[in-house]
């Protein structure tokens, strides 16, 4: 279930710090991130600019 910007937990309540990670991750490495869910399917994005 999306909350807002971030998508809340299967394992706990609250939000999950999967998606969070993920993010941080890819901005790290110069990247983006996109994730969707249609109430049925999670779809998660990850283009990240690796060096040579």
């Amino acid at each position: 279930m999306q909350v807002g910007d971030a998508f809340a937990s299967t394992k706990h309540g609250g939000e999950g710090l999967g998606t969070a990670t993920v993010r941080e991750t890819a901005e790290r490495h110069h990247g983006a991130t996109s994730f969707d869910y249609d109430g049925t399917l999670f779809r998660a994005s990850v283009m990240l600019c690796l060096d040579d």
